[in-house]
C-alpha cells in the first residue's frame, strides 16, 4: 500500500507509487489511481509534492484571492484589483468596497472611509471626490454630498459644513 499523498502507478508494485503532485493531495492509504488525489481549492496552493492533508494546502494572504483549484505556487494568488479588497484568507473573490468606502492601491485587505468633504458614491470605487461647492459631507465614508440648506453656503469643494450667509446676503435656492 501506499502511504498518504501518493498512489501506485503502473503493475501496483509498492515500489511504484507516485507523489500525488503539488497543487494536490491525500489522505488516502493505499490510493490506486491519480484522482484520488485532491485538488487544492480555490483560494489556496500547495507547493509540496506528496501533500497528505488538506492543511498542507497554503491559503492565499489577505488582499490576494484565486479562483484557480489545484495550483502549486503562491503566485497563482492575485492581488485584488483597485477598488476592491479582501479582509479573510484563501478567498476565490474579493468583495467590492461599498459606497463612502475606497480601494486606491492594489491588494488591500480593508477598504477606507472616504475623508470628510470627500465621497464616493459607486460601488468598487478606487478613490474619492470632493464635494462641489454649495454641498458638503461631515461624516467620513459618506456616498453623497448633502445640498447647502437656505440661508447657508461654501463656495469651496471638499466642504466638510456649509457657513451661514453674511447679513444682508442669502444663497441660491
Amino acid at each position: 500500500n501506499c502511504e498518504t499523498g501518493r498512489y501506485v502507478d503502473g503493475d501496483g508494485h509498492i515500489g511504484d507509487c507516485v507523489a500525488c503532485p503539488a497543487g494536490f493531495w491525500s489522505t488516502k492509504i493505499g490510493a490506486k489511481t491519480p484522482t484520488d488525489c485532491r485538488y487544492c481549492a480555490a483560494g489556496r496552493y500547495s507547493t509540496l509534492p506528496a501533500a497528505s492533508s488538506l492543511g498542507d494546502c497554503q491559503l492565499c494572504a489577505k488582499g490576494r484571492f484565486s479562483q484557480n483549484v489545484g495550483t502549486s505556487n503562491e503566485s497563482s494568488c492575485t492581488a485584488c484589483p483597485k477598488g476592491f479588497s479582501q479582509p479573510r484568507p484563501g478567498r476565490s473573490s474579493c468583495l467590492a468596497c461599498v459606497p463612502g468606502e475606497f480601494a486606491s492601491t492594489t491588494g488591500m485587505d480593508k477598504c477606507h472611509f472616504c475623508k470628510e468633504g470627500r465621497v464616493s458614491n459607486d460601488t468598487g470605487a478606487s478613490h474619492c471626490y470632493d464635494c462641489s461647492a454649495g454641498r458638503y459631507a461631515s461624516e467620513p465614508g459618506t456616498a453623497v454630498c448633502l445640498l447647502c440648506m437656505p440661508g447657508k453656503a461654501m463656495p469651496f469643494e471638499g466642504a466638510l459644513r456649509c457657513e451661514q450667509c453674511s447679513k444682508g446676503k442669502e444663497s441660491p435656492s
